[in-house]
């Protein structure tokens, strides 16, 4: 089984320095096989999907090549399952939840509208 580990957000807000840029379809990505990772943050987390209904919904990458952040939607929109790689040795740093409706009261925004 493959070992995750949950970051917190100090050490999320680590890997992360804007401008983070999203990568296209001709740049290239890590590469990091996410499979196991991915079914494990499932089972570890609850979450209410499986495998084959996970998507990859951006990736970018730290202005300095040091992470690639790889957001992938389990369901609930703006909530992704963010895995961190360290772009220097193709290894997944950790994973973490990222829930942009909490972060910047996005749910609020849209009960207004």
């Amino acid at each position: 089984m493959t070992k995750i580990h949950r970051l917190s957000e100090a050490e999320f807000n680590n890997t992360f320095e804007p401008p983070m840029q999203l990568l296209g379809m001709d740049d290239e990505s890590s590469k990091v096989n996410l499979k196991e990772y991915v079914e494990n943050i499932i089972l570890e987390e609850g979450l209410n999907t499986s495998i084959e209904d996970i998507e990859i919904h951006y990736v970018y990458h730290h202005p300095r090549k040091r992470y690639e952040h790889i957001l992938l939607n389990y369901g609930i929109e703006n909530v992704y399952a963010t895995i961190v790689v360290s772009l220097s040795n193709k290894q997944i740093e950790g994973y973490h939840i990222l829930d942009l409706n909490e972060k910047y009261s996005l749910d609020e925004e849209e009960k207004k509208d």
